[in-house]
This record gives structure tokens, sequence and C-alpha cells, in this order.
């Protein structure tokens, strides 16, 4: 059970929620739209969480070793190397099958709600709830042939000491990474590019949008120039105003004039 703790610590894998969490937000097409990967940026987040693990994992390890000293035995160096290597395959066969299941976000906003509903044979058939030597014969076949044993139960029984088919365990391992990365890759590749093509649809739309709108606001101008000439020409217009200003200062001028030369007539007259 301890090493099957320790084990757990650096094969637990968190990428659907955060998949999740990138999609319903919006962030995920910038992402896709970046040269790198957009699973190593995950990757990347899962690595620095192990190693901020590190300390405290050894803490604990270290103290249940003090105050049980028989009930734990450190592992040889072979052990030690095989214990790394099946559990790296156990940490990228968890995030790859998660990852997996995160594809599910490009058609729901609940993909989540799979990985819990795969974590009841993960419990159970990885050796995580009791070891699998105590399952009836039937089961342990099914499990050994699962890729949850390969995530917990290979590493954990190789770092413990315990009996197990080297052959049979990392070969199951293999063959699951193997098929996840081509099924995998297969997918992602398929409904990202779909997805970035929907969203240049979009972006294309959004662009015509407003060029539509400046045709009609030009189309609307050149009717009102088109009806009134100087409305396209703010000074010319004035010119207009100031013109008409002056034609009814002239005229008002001549009738004053003309009223004058009638009075000196009719006064001439009498």
């Amino acid at each position: 059970f301890l090493a099957a703790f320790v084990v757990r610590q650096f094969t637990i894998v968190w990428v659907v929620y955060a998949f999740e969490e990138d999609h319903l937000l919006g962030r995920l097409s910038p992402y896709l739209l970046q040269p790198l990967p957009l699973i190593w940026r995950y990757v990347a987040a899962h690595l620095a969480e192990q190693a901020t693990r590190v300390p405290f994992v050894a803490a604990m390890a270290a103290l249940v070793i003090l105050l049980q000293p028989g009930v734990f035995a450190l592992p040889t160096a072979g052990q030690l190397l095989l214990t790394l290597v099946a559990l790296h395959l156990g940490f990228w066969i968890n995030f790859l099958l998660q990852h997996a299941i995160t594809m599910l976000c490009f058609w729901s906003e609940r993909a989540s709600a799979l990985e819990r509903l795969l974590f009841l044979p993960y419990l159970y058939l990885s050796g995580l709830l009791a070891p699998l030597v105590l399952y009836p014969p039937a089961v342990q076949t099914l499990a050994l042939h699962s890729p949850f044993a390969a995530m917990l139960w290979l590493p954990a029984r190789l770092l413990s000491g315990g009996p197990i088919d080297l052959v049979q365990g990392f070969g199951n391992a293999v063959a699951w990474l193997l098929l996840l990365v081509y099924g995998l890759t297969l997918l992602f590749s398929l409904r990202t590019h779909r997805t970035l093509y929907e969203v240049a649809e979009v972006e294309l739309e959004s662009a015509a949008e407003p060029t539509a709108a400046g045709g009609a606001v030009t189309g609307l101008a050149a009717a009102a120039t088109k009806a009134d000439p100087a409305a396209a020409d703010p000074v010319a217009e004035v010119q207009a105003e100031q013109d008409h200003a002056d034609d009814v200062e002239d005229g008002d001028r001549g009738l004053g004039e003309t009223g004058q030369k009638h009075l000196i007539h009719v006064v001439a007259e009498l």
C-alpha cells in the first residue's frame, strides 16, 4: 500500500479538467494557433507538479519507514530503474487515456463526467483498492490486460519487490501506449483542423460585417451629394450662405434708393 501511494503521486493526471476549463473559457483557440502542440502545455504542467511532490512524498515515506522499519524494504538499483521506467509508462498511459477523453470537449461541455466514470474501473483494476493477487483468476487476467494495471500495479509491484511477470507487464504497457498514441494523434488532428476551420469562418464573417456597414454609409453619402452638391463640400455650403445674405442685403439697399427717388419726384410735382 505504501508503494501504491508513492506511485499514485507520480501517475495522477488532471488534464481533462484543465482542457475543459480552457475550452469553456475560450482559451483553446489561441493555444491551437501556437506552433507548439497543445499537448506539451499540459505535459509541462504535470511534470512541474510532480517535481513539487517529490520532497513531500519522500518525507512521508521516510516517516513511515522510521516508525515501522520492517514494513518496507529499500529497492535495489535494478528494481529502482525498472520502477522508474514503469512509472513513466504508467504516467503516459494515464495521461493519454485521459487526454483522449478531453476530445469529447469538442462535442460536450462536461467531458469530465466520463472521466469520473472511468475512475471506477481504475479503482478496482489498478490495484489501488486491493492488490490484484487477491482477486479471482478471471478478474486478475482481465486486470493485467487492461491499461489500469500498467498505471499503478506494475510500478508499485516493482517498487515493493513482489514477484511479477516483467514480459507480460511491460508488453501490456507498451501495447496500450502505442495504441493510445496512434488513436489520439488521429482523433486530435482531425478535430482540431475542423475547429480551426470553424474559427476562421467566424473571423471572416466578423470582418465582412464592418465592411458592409461602411459600404452602406458611403452609398448614403454619395446619394446625398448627388441630390445636393453643396452638401459634399462644407466650404461651398458656407460660401453659398454668404452669397445669399449679400443678395438679400443688396436687395434691401436697392429698395431704399428707389423709395427716395419716388419721394423727391412727388415733392417736385407739388
